[in-house]
């Protein structure tokens, strides 16, 4: 069965600027209605020195963005090496027959 390729770029934005944003939302909203503490510590654990503040907030997005876009990145880089591989594999398999 083939599969088509995933470009690694788009993956990466698309799937960083649902991260970026959602992550600056949360923490926006955790800001407003001052019921952050769970997740400032969660959100502290993952990010360097996060607290809930405007900057920090907007911090955490892009801090988030540039995570999900690396993760997604390689991950459809790996598909695109590991589908090559074994596409050709399978191709010299069938040869032989």
């Amino acid at each position: 069965m083939k599969f088509g390729k995933i470009d690694p770029i788009a993956l990466g934005v698309s799937l960083g600027a649902f991260s970026g944003v959602s992550t600056f939302f949360m923490g926006l909203m955790l800001l407003l209605f001052n019921k952050g503490k769970p997740f400032n510590g969660i959100m502290g654990t993952m990010y360097f020195n996060y607290d809930l503040s405007f900057i920090e907030c907007l911090l955490g997005g892009i801090g988030a963005f540039i995570s999900t876009f690396i993760s997604s990145y390689l991950i459809a880089w790996a598909y695109n090496f590991l589908d090559k591989q074994l596409n050709n594999k399978v191709l010299v398999d069938k040869s032989n027959l």
